[in-house]
């Protein structure tokens, strides 16, 4: 059986893993699969199959020794194809593969070209390494194939030079919910209205503007589900403006817990700044429930700029559509139907099917 290694960066709960761990539990039968986490940022998280490097965020000196780590592990594993999943694990798994020359490569784009000028300091940087390399080694036929998972995310790869543009492949992601599991975890929040986030709590992400909407928005109760370096900012802002009792923090659910979650809300709230494809959104739309969106390139391309509940980026303007949808349900039931129509056009399985169809050309 043929041997596929692939390589993560973060070893914490958000849309690649959930992408990641989705493909290998429907590849399995197909080929023998192991999954490495270049370093784990959240204590409490855990992959039964998956073999993390690092226990923490790592130093710069630790960076290259997360390295040599991969090096070796490669070595031993001897995959017949390595598979990365974004820009981090993009550049350390192709860059440590070149030790292990027998192996083919392909390389998923999980972010925008553009992401990385959101972030600050020190992951602006990382970021920004992170794209020149892939853009380099994406120059240099070291790919066998880039795949690109939405119509959005080509476009913001479409400058890029034709020796790198030539291995990409548009392959749309696909949404799996399992419908039939049922879940009590929720229970406590059943008596309130609630508006929710599924996300990383990341600046990217945005969830500030919506606490700062909160002021406007009454007798609703505001759901996170996520970990990241924004926790701290959202509470702060949270008390800020005195609606902290209406604000809580799920660090962690299972993907077998996010129907449930997802049916206890009123409105999903995705206020993200740069999507590649925006599973979240997908997944809630497919509930189907009622979505509000921030105005972005993204956002629009994905949606289009007439879909009714895209807003700007402003806490009023939030407000004004989240009371809208709450109040009249005639408006409410017609952007079920539109979030509806649109996820029905990403499957799991087709996405899935379309990377073992490449996997089969390439080993």
């Amino acid at each position: 059986m043929k041997k596929i290694l692939n390589i993560l960066t973060l070893m914490e709960p958000g849309g690649v893993q959930q992408r990641e761990f989705m493909f290998r539990s429907y590849s399995k039968k197909s080929y023998k699969i192991k999954t490495v986490f270049l370093y784990k940022k959240i204590n409490n998280q855990a992959d039964k199959e998956g073999v993390c490097l690092f226990h923490k965020k790592p130093s710069l000196f630790k960076t290259f020794v997360i390295f040599f780590k991969l090096i070796k592990c490669i070595r031993e594993y001897k995959p017949d194809l390595i598979m990365t999943w974004g820009w981090t694990s993009n550049s350390f798994g192709i860059l440590a593969s070149l030790f292990y020359p027998k192996c083919k490569r392909i390389v998923m784009q999980t972010s925008t070209a553009y992401q990385y000028k959101f972030l600050k300091g020190r992951l602006r940087l990382t970021g920004t390494l992170g794209v020149i390399l892939d853009k380099i080694l994406g120059m240099t036929n070291i790919y066998n194939l880039n795949i690109i998972v939405s119509e959005h995310n080509l476009k913001s790869y479409s400058l890029y030079p034709k020796s790198y543009l030539k291995k990409c492949k548009l392959i749309f992601n696909g949404i799996s919910l399992n419908e039939k599991t049922t879940n009590n975890n929720f229970e406590y929040l059943k008596n309130k209205k609630l508006i929710g986030s599924i996300g990383r709590l990341s600046i990217i992400k945005n969830h500030i503007s919506i606490i700062k909407s909160l002021k406007y928005i009454y007798d609703v109760h505001y759901i996170i589900v996520g970990q990241g370096p924004e926790k701290e900012n959202i509470l702060k802002e949270s008390k800020k403006q005195q609606v902290d009792n209406r604000v809580t923090i799920i660090e962690n659910i299972s993907h077998d817990q996010i129907y449930s979650f997802l049916k206890t809300l009123s409105v999903f709230m995705f206020p993200s700044l740069s999507e590649s494809f925006g599973l979240a959104v997908m997944e809630a739309m497919s509930i189907p429930l009622p979505a509000i969106l921030i105005e972005a390139p993204w956002s629009i391309d994905m949606f289009g700029s007439n879909f009714p509940s895209i807003v700007k980026n402003d806490p009023k303007e939030i407000a004004r559509i989240t009371n809208k949808i709450l109040s009249n349900a005639q408006y409410a039931e017609d952007l079920k139907r539109a979030s509806s129509n649109i996820a029905k056009k990403y499957d799991f399985s087709n996405m899935a099917n379309s990377y073992l169809e490449e996997i089969k050309k390439i080993i």
